[in-house]
């Protein structure tokens, strides 16, 4: 396990928690300074961005899928029904979808500032062959 330096973890963690922005800035920083980014950046920095593209791509595609349902005589009931219990809000004024992502950061940001290479099922998988991490 190689060993990372404070600053390295806590620029991983803040990345989880600006979905990949302060990642993209330490990676545009080091490029400037011409030194070479860490195994352990890479990895955090790579997997916080393809999370946010992720979710991005979850939001646009269940968008596109309610418009299709409202246009649908009785299906639109349903589904409104559906969008609104995971939209209420829960506790705090946060529905369980935020919770949920919110939790997931935390996870992710708290695992990166110990040091941790972070573990979701398939992608973290992805994200390791795609940076050639065994």
């Amino acid at each position: 396990m190689e060993r990372t330096g404070f600053l390295e973890r806590l620029i991983a963690g803040v990345s989880y928690l600006t979905y990949g922005g302060a990642g993209a800035i330490w990676f545009i920083i080091m490029h400037l300074m011409k030194k070479n980014i860490s195994m352990f950046m890479y990895y955090h920095v790579m997997q916080s961005v393809f999370i946010f593209l992720g979710l991005l791509i979850v939001e646009l595609l269940l968008g596109m899928i309610m418009e299709i349902l409202n246009i649908i005589p009785f299906v639109n009931v349903v589904a409104r029904q559906i969008y609104y219990y995971l939209n209420t809000p829960l506790y705090m004024n946060y529905s369980a979808i935020q919770i949920g992502i919110y939790t997931l950061q935390v996870y992710l940001a708290i695992t990166a500032l110990m040091g941790l290479y972070s573990f979701i099922p398939k992608v973290s998988n992805i994200i390791s062959e795609l940076i050639g991490r065994r």
